[in-house]
């Protein structure tokens, strides 16, 4: 929190984010956090939760979940959060969180909340992603936990276009949602030595996204 508020007080108009670990903390308080995010920021905050690197869970001393857990934990989460948000108090009784009558302050200056940000290369994330998230953040498969040179097997044409047409766009909010999409290569020897993993991040809004080959 501090390292983002500094960023945004050093600029005008950058946009600043800020992941969260699924587990820590509850919703409601980072509900609350990324609201002030958004007043301090001027607007200029995009929330996001992270949750698949293994690493990230082991030296932070939290247990890792099954995928279908975190992922059903991250929709609850969601489901507050918004409410929080957009109506001013959240209700929710669910397996992971509940809630009674929490609080929707300090009111976010963005209607409905800062933007959320939702990454993932399964179709369960990203079918979430198409239900909640204000950006949506398409990538390979991680369901190893790390980053390693076979994530670039993922990153290709044909898989992002059903990750794209067969999750994010049937929820029906495809032109509301700006799509992030993060690409991997191996470069090096074909006898390994020398490999390492390359990637690229780049936004798409729908007008560009329906200029691509690959819509």
């Amino acid at each position: 929190m501090v390292a983002v508020t500094v960023a945004a007080e050093a600029t005008t108009t950058l946009r600043v984010a800020r992941s969260s670990r699924q587990r820590l903390p509850p919703p409601r308080p980072r509900a609350k956090e990324a609201a002030t995010l958004d007043i301090v920021t001027g607007g200029r905050f995009e929330f996001g939760s992270c949750g698949w690197m293994s690493t990230d869970y082991v030296q932070s001393g939290i247990p890792l979940d099954k995928p279908s857990v975190r992922v059903a934990r991250l929709a609850e989460s969601l489901a507050i959060i918004r409410a929080m948000w957009r109506d001013g108090s959240a209700t929710f009784s669910g397996v992971h969180y509940s809630v009674t009558d929490a609080a929707g302050t300090p009111v976010p200056v963005t209607p409905g909340g800062p933007p959320i940000v939702i990454g993932g290369g399964s179709r369960r994330v990203l079918t979430l992603a198409g239900q909640y998230a204000d950006i949506a953040s398409i990538v390979p498969s991680l369901d190893a936990g790390y980053i390693g040179p076979e994530v670039a097997a993922e990153a290709v044409i044909e898989k992002y276009t059903d990750r794209v047409g067969g999750s994010v766009r049937r929820r029906g909010r495809a032109g509301d949602i700006e799509l992030q999409c993060w690409t991997a290569a191996v470069q090096g020897s074909p006898k390994g030595r020398g490999r390492r993993l390359v990637g690229a991040l780049f936004s798409l809004t729908p007008e560009q996204l329906g200029a691509t080959p690959w819509r």
